[in-house]
């Protein structure tokens, strides 16, 4: 019996090859004998089974109160993006009191870059090698190993929280977005994909993250990850960082 009411599912794409979703089963007996008794159940978007609704069934058949659902996927595409959270939503309404939230992909973490840099250094790269026989890393996803964005007039438009100023959007090639924001008239919502780091710049206000209320003053930081229902009150300047980058398509409300 799941004494915590809650359990985690792995989803993955799934391959007409059987060893590849072994591997998926694999990783996810891992991650559950690292939890505290939460099970971790590997499910799967396409040809193999089980697929997600049955995933969620076994979920619900332990007792699940909330299902925190991983996308195994590189990129954010459409699967993560929009076929995986329709599926659930899905599935959500036959289990209505059951929570759902779904992380973001595994793929944009830039933790994966050591390991890829790593199969590299495996296949002999020696003018690639450093001292100390580790890979180098270059550090900007774009053309250039650097960004420089430059002050200046930035445009401000009105937003779900406030009044925002983009700094650094997703056509700047980067893994993360930053805005400049001035909290007004903030609107309940939440992401599925994105995770997000409020740090208050100046005033004081306060935060609602899924309905409880925490004070903000400047040197403040807050994240908040996906699924977590939130909105900011009071005469506050923030700065606001996304990864993945944010996207309009990425914001929901419950009304």
């Amino acid at each position: 019996m799941n004494m915590k009411g809650r359990v985690v599912l792995l989803i993955a794409h799934g391959s007409r090859e059987e060893i590849a979703n072994q591997e998926v089963c694999e990783m996810a007996q891992r991650m559950e004998k690292r939890l505290d008794r939460v099970p971790v159940i590997a499910c799967f978007l396409d040809v193999a089974s089980p697929d997600i609704p049955e995933g969620f069934r076994q979920a619900a058949s332990l007792g699940a109160c909330q299902i925190t659902a991983i996308p195994f996927f590189l990129a954010t595409g459409a699967h993560v993006g929009q076929d995986i959270p329709r599926i659930l939503e899905d599935c959500r309404k036959g289990h209505p009191g059951i929570e759902v939230r779904i992380t973001a992909a595994v793929g944009p973490d830039p933790g994966l870059d050591a390991i890829a840099l790593e199969r590299m250094h495996q296949a002999s790269w020696p003018d690639q090698k450093p001292s100390g026989g580790r890979p180098m890393a270059q550090e900007s996803v774009g053309s250039s190993p650097w960004l420089h964005k430059q002050s200046g007039i930035r445009e401000e438009f009105r937003s779900v929280c406030g009044f925002r100023r983009n700094i650094l959007t997703p056509a700047d090639e980067t893994r993360i977005s930053i805005s400049h924001l001035r909290i007004n008239d903030s609107r309940n919502h939440y992401h599925k994909v994105l995770e997000e780091v409020y740090y208050v710049l100046k005033g004081e206000g306060s935060m609602s993250l899924d309905g409880e209320k925490i004070p903000l003053r400047p040197g403040d930081a807050v994240v908040v990850r996906p699924g977590v229902r939130h909105h900011a009150e009071g005469d506050i300047e923030v700065l606001i960082i996304c990864c993945p980058p944010f996207e309009d398509g990425d914001c929901f409300y419950d009304e």
